[in-house]
């Protein structure tokens, strides 16, 4: 293996002279936090779809002591409210003993392996706060750049490593070890705020552990889909498979990460074992045939299934000595509940669906082997070890499942599905405990107690943040919340959530095939993140969507088809008369099916292996439901319906119920982030603004501040109440026999009738701009061919690209139809570039 060595570069503004903040370590009194503000809430008190929502707390990350007696809650809050206190828990008595006040937004925890101090990192501040263990009083203050989310204390108490956000890095403090916190040095000290700092890491790295033998921290990230590898003693990047010819994407020249491109859940080590979770490579391409996105330089993604199918629920077993993968699982449910799956039991079935939808016997090569489908829940989340077994906490579906370890690596579930230790609502985190395992369940907020040595159905669960208003969920936008984060509970096979793909309401580094792409083969959509929808309608580049017209991928996930009395399944209804053939003569065969379903379904729904027991989807979604929020209705806050007499009534929870409570989720919490970048004032970021404003530069024609989107309504960009909408900026995409791939199929135009698609292609309408210093930017432009920023803003050969990038800023050979920057430097590029990453 290769070790890359440490070589900071400045940045732009550094190369400029631009001095703002110095993060110095200080003797002197424990310092003033900096604090980013959150953005305020757009929607007003008079939109009829506004309600008041209930404070919570959201219990994010926990710390346990060393004899597994008390632990320490992250009560991070929300963006729009963050948190400020840490709960103090008596594990034994299972209750909360005090809350520490601190600040906005405390995020993850660190106790050192004494048991005597605790770092708590804050979110939103500009430094983390060392805690005495016993009394709970601040030890010290250390400064940290924004958003550092994850840190691990080293076994000797050496080292802290931390993993920051803003700069997609791991910082680490060198400490004396002891019982008490003796600051040596950081890794960061004396760099201005606006630096690089620490070793690269993928994009918004959110999990730390280290190998057993304390050589090398493994760094897993959600929206760089890899995880890096460090020599944990010089904090360098290892180049996993020794090649300096090749280099994972956003990773540094020649250095490879370990890759499945999914974004990772957790990671944990036994042993010589790295286990990771994340939730497949699957893009929704074809296995075998059309574009490559996963990046292995062949066509297809070599995954058997298709379009929202391929969202998995997976964990690979890596050999920390040779960085190779010992062992790859996938879920249970890899086939057969839908109708569309790919079964290996009957070969030919998809021969017999209608296109898109068909599946020929070829793709069963691409299947895994069977006895590797043995995860059980959806979205693996938070990952611990215990006793030689590994624990996965499964987000999607309020979940916990053991696995024994073999002396291999290999993997054997203890549970089954169905038989599952059950949490409350959303666990984000589990850790050890003493003999016992404890959960954060981040919607519910609560902590879940598992004792191992017990069968599920033995957990206890209680309260360790805010419920006074009642427990999740309490209104119609939590509704919607509880459905974004845990859509497995209303899918046919349990395993899909919409944040496989939207991480808190992000975006993760990974194209994928939409089902209402024209073209499934050669089109894809990057995935865009969900943050600031109320002002930004209508939405997608599509701009033809809101939360009144909005049909979700839930509709994928529950596919009609499924249900035998929805009459839409082809395997089962082409065999009997249409239901206006029935009407017209029911003495026909099979007449007596198709009108009276529900009381004398046809006989082959029965012996189907897919599809639900319930007739039609609204039953299905109702009962789901009742089964999970103990109601069947919205609550009727913001969602009703108004009788002839003026009452108002919920609105049932059938599919079309449970859509607008997702887009009533998305409208009332606008989950923007503080841009740390706009707390700094760069001079860079001002002259950047004065180019963006220019009239010769265009951004503001199409990206007018402060939306950044003439595709919004109502806005004074669009006097006939529909969004600016133009053809694509740059070259289109194209298929090998010439077609434009990111046209919409007549499904799409169909559903919504909004889309403007003409002969000479789809029309599309301004991408939002906000939060963009957030987003991917290894994966930019409407299908993710953009590598970067520079590549985005660019036109071909401009001096600001850097070896290997390619500018994008061009149609067919002309220059600037994205802008014009052909005539900028690239310093006055890379200040435009500062600017958009204040937004």
């Amino acid at each position: 293996m290769r070790v890359r060595p440490l070589s900071p570069t400045l940045s732009p503004a550094g190369e400029r002279g631009t001095v703002v903040l110095v993060l110095l370590l200080s003797a002197c009194a424990p310092p003033a936090l900096t604090t980013l503000k959150p953005d305020p809430n757009p929607m007003p008190e008079t939109d009829a779809l506004w309600s008041p929502q209930p404070t919570r707390t959201r219990p994010r990350a926990i710390c346990t002591s060393p004899d597994g007696k008390r632990a320490w809650v992250m009560l991070g809050g929300t963006e729009d409210a963050p948190g400020e206190d840490v709960a103090v828990v008596d594990l034994e008595r299972e209750r909360v003993t005090r809350r520490i006040h601190l600040a906005a937004s405390p995020w993850a925890c660190a106790l050192d392996p004494t048991g005597h101090w605790l770092v708590v990192l804050l979110r939103f501040s500009d430094h983390a706060i060392v805690l005495d263990a016993a009394t709970g009083e601040e030890v010290t203050r250390v400064p940290v750049p924004f958003y550092c989310e994850a840190a691990l204390v080293t076994p000797d108490g050496a080292r802290v490593y931390l993993a920051n956000r803003w700069k997609d890095s791991v910082l680490w403090w060198d400490l004396t070890p002891g019982p008490k916190f003796k600051l040596q040095a950081t890794s960061y000290a004396g760099l201005r705020a606006e630096e690089p700092m620490g070793t690269p890491a993928p994009i918004n790295p959110t999990s730390l552990v280290l190998s057993e033998d304390g050589q090398h921290l493994f760094v897993g990230a959600e929206a760089g889909v890899a995880t890096a590898v460090l020599d944990a003693r010089t904090g360098a990047l290892v180049d996993v498979d020794d090649n300096p010819l090749t280099t994972t994407l956003g990773a540094p020249a020649g250095i490879t990460f370990l890759s499945f491109n999914s974004p990772v859940g957790g990671l944990a080590v036994s042993g010589p074992w790295l286990f990771i979770a994340d939730v497949g490579p699957g893009t929704g391409s074809e296995p075998a045939f059309g574009r490559d996105l996963d990046g292995d330089g062949l066509p297809g993604d070599g995954t058997a299934n298709v379009v929202f199918q391929d969202l998995q629920n997976e964990l690979a077993v890596i050999d920390t000595r040779t960085f190779q993968t010992a062992h790859r699982y996938t879920s249970d449910t890899i086939c057969c509940r839908d109708f569309r799956d790919v079964d290996p039991d009957l070969p030919n079935r998809g021969l017999g669906l209608p296109v898109p939808d068909a599946w020929s016997p070829d793709v069963l090569a691409f299947l895994p082997p069977k006895e590797t489908w043995i995860v059980a829940g959806s979205l693996p989340e938070g990952m611990t070890v215990l006793d030689g077994k590994l624990w996965v906490a499964f987000a999607g579906s309020n979940e916990v499942q053991g696995f024994a370890i073999g002396d291999d690596g290999a993997l054997t579930a203890l549970q089954q599905a169905g038989g599952l230790y059950r949490t409350g609502f959303n666990p984000r985190a589990i850790a050890v405990a003493g003999t016992k395992l404890v959960t954060v369940d981040r919607l519910a907020e609560s902590l879940t107690v598992i004792d191992p040595t017990q069968e599920p159905g033995s957990e206890r669960h209680f309260v360790v943040g805010d419920v006074s208003a009642g427990p999740f969920p309490a209104t119609d936008a939590e509704l919607g919340e509880a459905l974004n984060e845990m859509t497995a509970l209303f899918t046919i096979d349990g395993d899909q959530t919409c944040v496989h793909c939207h991480r808190e309401n992000g975006a993760i580094a990974r194209p994928i095939v939409m089902p209402l792409l024209r073209d499934r083969s050669w089109g894809a959509r990057n995935i865009m993140a969900q943050r600031g929808l109320y002002d930004t309608r209508p939405w997608f580049i599509e701009s033809a969507m809101n939360e009144v017209n909005f049909f979700p991928v839930i509709n994928e996930f529950a596919r009609k088809e499924n249900f035998c009395c929805e009459e839409l399944d082809p395997l089962i209804w082409s065999k009997y008369p249409s239901a206006a053939s029935c009407i017209a003569d029911g003495t026909l065969a099979g007449c007596n099916h198709v009108l009276r379903c529900r009381e004398d379904p046809p006989p082959e729904c029965a012996a189907r292996p897919y599809g639900s027991s319930s007739p039609t989807r609204s039953d299905f979604m109702r009962s789901t439901a009742l089964k999970f929020f103990g109601r069947d209705t919205t609550l009727g806050d913001a969602l009703w319906i108004e009788s002839a007499s003026g009452e108002k009534r919920p609105i049932p929870l059938d599919f079309s119920g449970v859509t607008r409570a997702l887009g009533l989720f998305m409208l009332r919490t606008p989950r923007l982030l503080p841009n740390p970048n706009r707390a700094l004032e760069l001079p860079t970021a001002q002259r950047g603004e004065k180019l963006y404003q220019e009239a010769g530069v265009g951004c503001a024609a199409c990206h007018p501040l402060p939306i950044t989107s003439t595709a919004s309504q109502p806005t004074p960009f669009s006097p006939f109440g529909l969004p600016v909408r133009f053809p694509p900026v740059v070259t289109p995409t194209l298929a090998p026999d010439g077609g434009d791939v990111s046209q919409v199929s007549d499904g799409f135009i169909e559903t919504f009738p909004d889309t403007l698609q003409t002969s000479t292609g789809l029309r599309i309408g301004a991408t939002v701009l906000r939060g963009l210093w957030d987003r991917p930017q290894t994966r930019m432009l409407h299908d993710g061919r953009a590598r970067s920023l520079r590549e985005v803003l660019a036109p071909p050969g401009h001096p600001v690209l850097k070896p290997g990038e390619v500018g994008h800023n061009e149609r067919s050979g002309s220059f600037d139809t994205h802008g014009g920057t052909s005539q900028l430097d690239k310093y006055q590029v890379e200040d435009l570039m500062n600017f958009l990453l204040t937004l």
